[in-house]
């Protein structure tokens, strides 16, 4: 077996120093190069040459100078297909494209993978997964796509994406990884149009948003990812995954470290703050906020739904448990809580308004080490609720010593 032939079944191939691998390369990146230095009003030009590189052309086809692929062989466009500028696809495998597909600036489509052991990886083998993309797909710019995706028909992928699972049909999906956002009701063009447009600016803020203020839920990361969720505006919605809990070994004598946590990661001192909800229904149904080192050092804190009441909870973890709870005397609808995190404490608080904070604890947390902070729900005896988790922030905090030092070293 040849392997060209490995390549295309998938199989672990020699890219680097296979003859007639590197001479259809060659061929292509010339055919590349000369599509790229024509003139962009040539148009009748850059068709015939694209029709010379792609391996199926369908129907109509625009692609934006400059464009770069590594065989073209592999490449297959549906109807009134578009890429604007520097769109790079590596099509080792299969890269097949709808009709109707709209491509930004700067996405890349990368059916290439190398093997994990550097040792396999260092003699040179890779292997290829295709990439298919459906009809009606609009992808933003700047927007990476993964070996073995599929990308279904009727979908939206916001500004920034990186793509490495698949995303069903009718779906709006973005983030790193880009995780589906929405469903898009296909019955009203205008409107879907107009929000696929809000939608797209908005995805591009918010990927400016997260490298400035450093959150941004679509670009949180899931431990334990529930079986349903949703993101909408500002809140976090789940559904609870039932008999799941985090608790270790203290009083109960067994340890679970299963339920839905939603993170993102952060060093030195900061406040958090989310406003949750929940439908409980039995027994240790509960939902907050985490703070989390490792399965070993954690705390968990919110409202824990026990013996028919409403609990303000908190279970600090260091190697075991332990949990302490205020009892509400009825009912709340939401509450706020509030974390800080200074030196090698954290400070708790709840509120019912957002105005008002009440401590709740004082508890210890390694200092200046990184720490996961997000939302949790679990439901350790029950088939499940829904939370919704909303307002979620990380403010971040002067660290308290070296302030201290910079005022008492002030020149």
């Amino acid at each position: 077996m040849t392997e060209k032939e490995k390549m295309l079944k998938g199989m672990l191939y020699d890219a680097n120093n296979d003859a007639a691998l590197i001479a259809e390369r060659q061929e292509c990146k010339e055919l590349c190069r000369d599509y790229n230095d024509l003139r962009p009003k040539d148009i009748e030009g850059r068709t015939a040459l694209l029709k010379k590189i792609i391996g199926s052309i369908k129907g109509s086809v625009l692609i934006e100078q400059p464009f770069y692929c590594d065989y073209g062989y592999n490449i297959s466009l549906g109807e009134n297909f578009y890429a604007n500028f520097n769109m790079v696809i590596l099509d080792e495998a299969r890269v097949e494209f709808g009709d109707n597909v709209f491509v930004a600036p700067n996405c890349g489509f990368y059916t290439a993978g190398h093997p994990l052991d550097a040792t396999e990886r260092n003699k040179g083998v890779e292997y290829a997964r295709p990439i298919k993309v459906g009809n009606n797909v609009w992808i933003g710019a700047n927007t990476c796509v993964l070996p073995g995706v599929t990308i279904g028909d009727n979908c939206v992928i916001g500004a920034g994406s990186m793509v490495n699972r698949d995303i069903p049909a009718g779906s709006v999906a973005a983030g790193n990884p880009c995780r589906v956002i929405k469903s898009i009701n296909p019955t009203n063009n205008n409107t879907n149009t107009t929000a696929m447009n809000k939608f797209l600016t908005l995805a591009a803020a918010a990927v400016i948003g997260h490298s400035m203020s450093g959150q941004t839920l679509e670009k949180m990361n899931w431990f334990n990812e529930p079986s349903g969720w949703e993101i909408k505006g500002n809140s976090l919605i789940m559904d609870v995954t039932p008999k799941s809990d985090y608790w270790r070994i203290s009083h109960y004598g067994f340890t679970v470290d299963d339920a839905p946590f939603y993170y993102a990661e952060y060093g030195g001192e900061f406040e958090a703050k989310v406003k949750i909800q929940g439908d409980y229904k039995v027994r240790f149904d509960q939902a907050g906020m985490m703070i989390r080192l490792d399965h070993e050092n954690y705390i968990k804190t919110g409202i824990e739904f026990v013996d028919g009441k409403y609990n303000l909870s908190t279970v600090v973890t260091h190697k075991t448990s332990d949990w302490s709870v205020i009892a509400l005397d009825r009912p709340v609808e939401a509450i706020w809580i509030k974390a800080v995190r200074r030196l090698d404490a954290v400070e708790i608080f709840y509120s019912f308004d957002d105005k008002e904070y009440h401590m709740m604890r004082n508890a210890w947390v390694e200092a200046n080490h990184p720490v996961k902070v997000g939302m949790f729900a679990a439901c350790p005896d029950g088939n499940g609720f829904k939370a919704t988790f909303s307002d979620f922030t990380v403010k971040h905090l002067p660290d308290a010593v070296r302030t201290k030092w910079l005022k008492d070293n002030a020149e």
